[in-house]
């Protein structure tokens, strides 16, 4: 369910959108614009500490119906990305190329050129709003892993064979398992708008290329 739903692309796509929208709109809203807010949502930003009934309060009926009043908002950036969850046009997806260091990843340099690359449309501004990153915590990749000390491994954390009447774990006798027991880093990805997806594989091609 993780892979194929909770983190799949197009789901982590509009979660990020969702979010680039919540920052843009409170940050207006922090500085004195109008960002023409529903009730309940006014009442939760109003409050120095929220209460939970306004945290429960804001439900998706709410919430869609506040992405909508942001379509019509004189913010471009916000009216823009309103107009595009709600007509599900979504971002695209694009991944790093690997660092040469993959104990250590260095992704400052290739999110400057990706933020370049947004920067050539005039319309994506601010450029950091059609381009955020998503960070997925590495214990979500992390299908199989065994405890390493033999004498630890138990039915409740190590699969296991048994072998010459001995309990031995999988992965020691199915070479092909290894991979999956090794200790996952956590996975970057970044989010586009669909017309610059073949710009930014490209540039992806070229960075390749050149390390």
């Amino acid at each position: 369910m993780y892979q194929n739903v909770y983190l799949h692309k197009t789901t982590r796509g509009f979660e990020k959108m969702l979010e680039v929208l919540w920052k843009r709109a409170k940050s207006l809203h922090d500085n004195g614009r109008d960002v023409a807010l529903v009730p309940i949502l006014r009442d939760f930003w109003g409050a120095q500490e929220p209460a939970a009934q306004q945290y429960l309060a804001i439900e998706e009926f709410t919430f869609l119906q506040q992405i909508q009043n942001w379509t019509a908002h004189a913010d471009k950036s916000l009216s823009d990305l309103a107009r595009r969850f709600l007509s599900r046009e979504r971002f695209a997806m694009i991944e790093p190329p690997k660092s040469k260091d993959e104990l250590v990843p260095s992704r400052e340099a290739w999110e400057k050129a990706l933020l370049e690359l947004v920067k050539t449309r005039s319309e994506y501004d601010p450029p950091e709003m059609y381009c955020p990153m998503d960070q997925v915590n590495a214990k979500y990749n992390r299908p199989y892993f065994p405890e390493k000390e033999a004498d630890e491994q138990s039915v409740k954390n190590a699969i296991r064979l048994m072998i010459d009447k001995k309990p031995v774990e999988i992965s020691t006798i199915l070479e092909r398992l290894k991979p999956l027991t090794q200790e996952p880093m956590d996975r970057v990805r970044y989010y586009i708008p669909k017309d610059l997806h073949e710009a930014a594989k490209k540039l992806r091609a070229e960075w390749k290329a050149a390390s």
